[in-house]
């Protein structure tokens, strides 16, 4: 491993380090934090010969890459996690009966897909296409009952409550928006059922 620092950094994280590894593509980053106004990179090389017993597997489950405070993989689960909640808001959005309900429900199954896209692309930028291996629950029911959707609601939300203050100041500003959607949404349908 190796440590990189990069002095009185300004600007956006996720591109300082996307600019760090298009510069240095026999690198693989590890961690990637601001430090006192300077940017603190961890990068390991991207071969690591066969009888190195420190060697990684690039598997899902050994990675340990890290956005801030936040592993990547953490996040990039959760951003597949909303894709796949957002597929099943849209089908409760397709089976309610009040077109109120209708229009609040299409907002947030609009956010989801926003959202998760937006986090597996920066996760994408912090560690590669690997961000994206993350495995997908699609179990879920397609009736629309108003109570067990609040409740679904609120733990999504309060999940991606939980990653705000770990990561990044981009990936905090993503999940803080997006937990303000899911309030205003569960205040409508509460209004509304």
């Amino acid at each position: 491993m190796k440590k990189y620092t990069i002095k009185h950094y300004k600007g956006n994280l996720l591109e300082s380090v996307k600019k760090f590894q298009d510069s240095h593509k026999d690198m693989k980053i590890v961690e990637a934090s601001e430090v006192d106004g300077d940017l603190a990179i961890l990068a390991s090389p991207m071969s690591v010969p066969a009888d190195d017993s420190t060697a990684n597997s690039d598997s899902y489950e050994n990675q340990e890459e890290f956005v801030g405070g936040g592993q990547v993989s953490n996040i990039s689960a959760f951003g597949a996690k909303l894709l796949s909640f957002g597929l099943e808001v849209h089908f409760w959005h397709l089976n309610c009966s009040k077109n109120s309900e209708h229009l609040a429900l299409k907002d947030l199954y609009e956010a989801c897909d926003d959202v998760g896209d937006r986090i597996l692309e920066a996760a994408i930028g912090q560690m590669g296409q690997n961000a994206t291996y993350v495995p997908v629950d699609v179990d879920f029911k397609s009736n629309y009952d108003p109570t067990e959707a609040i409740a679904k609601i609120e733990a999504i939300r309060t999940e991606a409550g939980s990653f705000v203050g770990t990561c990044d100041e981009g990936f905090n500003n993503i999940l803080g928006e997006f937990c303000e959607t899911c309030n205003s949404i569960v205040y409508k349908l509460k209004r509304l059922s």
